[in-house]
């Protein structure tokens, strides 16, 4: 983060400078929304609002980033990327997609098809687990990495690599009938480059599908 000075400060100090409408704040919150059965947890990027209601609170660009009560390890390591996004969001909202939990929301930007996709194995569905069967549906560049491979990427903002935000259920609940939720993520600016969800079913895990990455190489 660059385009504003940055200060850490407790919860207790949130709760003071909150109606500051010229400060604004990053902070975890649980979220349920209204369209969505289940309750996620967000990074959320808001302005100072004098009517101490958190709801009022205008957003900037806020981050779902997972179930609640998912292992932090999950998704710690990609943070990172996710401030990024709020970053490139706050300069240029009318030309980002934003990073939305909808039942209506898809984005396929043509620039993945440039850069190197890298993912995680074990957010992979069975049919796409290993590099030679991802390319039985996506062409381009492709590499499983790992979790700290991502990370060096990200603090390193590659602009030659992106890679899965994913946002399902993991061990916190069962799964048939829950939302699995992909993002592809540039990691030099956080900008999302596809965007699907589908429903949990015996035929579709909580993991990328196949179906995604041909819809990422059309």
């Amino acid at each position: 983060w660059h385009i504003t000075p940055v200060k850490y400060i407790s919860f207790s100090e949130f709760e003071r400078m909150r109606t500051n409408e010229n400060a604004s704040f990053m902070i975890f919150a649980d979220i349920k929304q209204n369209n969505l059965e289940e309750v996620y947890e967000f990074i959320n990027f808001v302005m100072g609002d004098k009517k101490r209601d958190f709801e009022s609170m205008p957003d900037l660009g806020s981050v779902p980033i997972a179930y609640v009560d998912a292992d932090q390890e999950l998704y710690y390591y990609k943070m990172g990327a996710l401030v990024k996004f709020m970053q490139t969001y706050a300069l240029e909202q009318s030309n980002t997609p934003r990073i939305r939990l909808t039942r209506f929301f898809n984005v396929i930007d043509q620039k993945l098809k440039t850069i190197e996709l890298w993912l995680l194995e074990d957010e992979l569905s069975p049919q796409i687990n290993s590099e030679e069967k991802i390319r039985r549906h996506y062409p381009y560049r492709v590499r499983i990495a790992t979790r700290e491979e991502i990370a060096e990427a990200i603090a390193q903002d590659r602009d030659d690599v992106a890679f899965l935000h994913k946002i399902g259920p993991e061990d916190t609940m069962p799964h048939p009938g829950k939302k699995c939720w992909k993002f592809i993520i540039a990691a030099s600016d956080g900008r999302v480059l596809y965007a699907s969800h589908h429903d949990i079913d015996n035929r579709n895990p909580d993991a990328l599908l196949a179906s995604d990455l041909e819809d990422m190489a059309r």
